[in-house]
């Protein structure tokens, strides 16, 4: 397997993003990498009927957007070339979507580590990913100090 060129770092803009942004940043800037920070944004499933307007829907998109380009702005403080990429769509299926688009050689993402009944009711982002993406994976554990017992 060679050195990775094209990295995706997904990012939920949790503890455990933004901790796998990092490693993702350092390992960019080492290998000479190009990185792209991925959020992939879904509304809610339950709402009231006709709650999601277009206004309402394009406030939610500049609301992700802005915590993206914050995001951004750290990366590019150690490396200037960072790149971001925002899309609505199924969280788990947007980040393997976006890897294979950009031809990625290395998906880079947060794990918070849910056990038992939250793994079963929120389901494994990150497990997902890691069995449909067409690259490596790379998995961070959210710091010990942001997770919450269950």
């Amino acid at each position: 397997m060679s050195l990775p060129k094209i990295i995706v770092a997904a990012t939920d803009f949790s503890a455990a993003a933004a901790r796998a942004q990092a490693d993702a940043v350092a390992l960019a800037k080492a290998l000479k990498a190009r990185l792209v920070l991925v959020h992939v944004w879904q509304p809610p499933l339950f709402a009231p009927e006709g709650f999601y307007t277009e206004e309402v829907m394009s406030q939610l998109e500049a609301d992700h957007q802005a915590k993206l380009n914050e995001a951004l702005v750290h990366a590019r403080a150690e490396l200037p070339g960072a790149e971001q990429l925002l899309f609505l769509g199924d969280t788990r299926a947007g980040i393997v979507a976006a890897a294979h688009e950009l031809q990625a050689d290395l998906i880079v993402l947060g794990t918070r580590g849910h056990r038992g009944f939250q793994r079963a009711l929120l389901g494994s982002v990150a497990e997902w990913v890691v069995h449909h993406a067409l690259c490596a994976t790379w998995l961070v554990r959210e710091p010990d100090a942001a997770r919450k017992p269950v």
